[in-house]
């Protein structure tokens, strides 16, 4: 039986598993700055759940990828792991690729009836589009993939760096506020206002605007006005920038969302789908209205999502 340990490395979390041809098993979760190299945690792993002879790995980042093979790990106070370094602790790299196409990858594979599927809004895919994968967790991702040979084929964006677009006088202003507290030296994208990391901008963006005091742990207390303003507007804004990415990559075989920040707002009960269609919903052409319209959304809540991407990607 092949086994492959199988891990997401992420800037704040750590996500472990071991894929054979059973399934997935294993899965475990710990915070990325808890662990000194990746042959340690490995190393670990393997002592826990008694995978002696288990020497292949396979791992997605939300790092960069420098010309020798050396990743560095975003929000992860700039740690650094590379290729060389996993080989001379004995271990066979399968797969190493970026943490939002193997998410996609496990979104786009999962059976639509899955127990962890939300639907946000039902529609009508369009035959042949393309259906979008995107993800609001420590920053915001986007994928995008199509049926090929019965298989999704998937193909990762930098689309979450796309220009931030203002509707009213409101977000124009509050991008301005962001870029200042943000301390950007570059236009605002949407990552800048609909991720995990930015969202404290927002929220002291709207404290600024109303005079109240920010709340270091702002999910103290949810009933502030502040803290009220800033989550719709992330919502709608979320919603703007799936409209966008919808029309550009014509991605209207549905949109899957699935990230950290999106299951903290469940888990507390607060995700807001209408606040949401009211930004993927935009007035516009009569044939662009029909077809957004028609285009389901739906969130796969699991937080293991990546792993199972990564072993759908090994074909084992």
């Amino acid at each position: 039986m092949t086994e492959v340990i199988v891990a997401d490395i992420g800037g704040t979390h750590t996500r472990l598993g071991l894929w054979t041809p059973s399934g997935l098993s294993f899965c475990e979760k710990q915070k990325t700055a808890e662990f000194d190299t990746v042959p340690d945690l490995l190393n670990k792993f393997k002592v826990k759940h008694a995978l002696k002879n288990t020497h292949k790995f396979a791992f997605a980042t939300a790092g960069s990828r420098f010309a020798d093979e050396t990743w560095r790990i975003r929000n992860a106070e700039n740690k650094t792991f590379g290729l060389s370094e996993l080989k001379s602790a004995g271990y066979e790299v399968l797969i190493s690729e970026n943490d939002f196409v193997a998410t996609a990858h496990g979104c786009l594979n999962l059976p639509h009836n899955h127990n962890d599927r939300i639907i946000v809004k039902n529609g009508k895919p369009m035959a042949d589009a393309a259906t979008i994968v995107m993800g609001p967790g420590t920053g915001l991702g986007l994928a995008y993939g199509f049926i090929k040979n019965s298989r999704f084929e998937v193909h990762e964006t930098h689309g979450a760096h796309m220009l931030f677009t203002p509707v009213t006088e409101v977000d124009f202003e509050l991008s301005r506020l962001v870029a200042k507290k943000l301390e950007l030296n570059r236009p605002v994208i949407f990552e800048d206002m609909t991720s995990g990391s930015t969202f404290s901008a927002l929220y002291e963006s709207f404290c600024s605007l109303s005079d109240e005091k920010p709340n270091k742990h702002f999910f103290d207390d949810t009933h502030q006005k502040s803290f009220c303003m800033a989550l719709s507007c992330f919502h709608r804004y979320l919603g703007l920038f799936t409209h966008l990415s919808v029309l550009t990559i014509h991605g209207y075989g549905g949109v899957i969302m699935n990230g950290g920040f999106l299951d903290a707002l469940i888990d507390r009960n607060l995700w807001n789908a209408q606040e949401f269609i009211n930004g993927f919903h935009q007035p516009g052409v009569p044939i662009i209205e029909h077809d957004i319209g028609n285009t389901p959304v739906s969130i796969v809540k699991d937080t293991y999502i990546s792993l199972y991407g990564l072993g759908k990607m090994l074909h084992v």
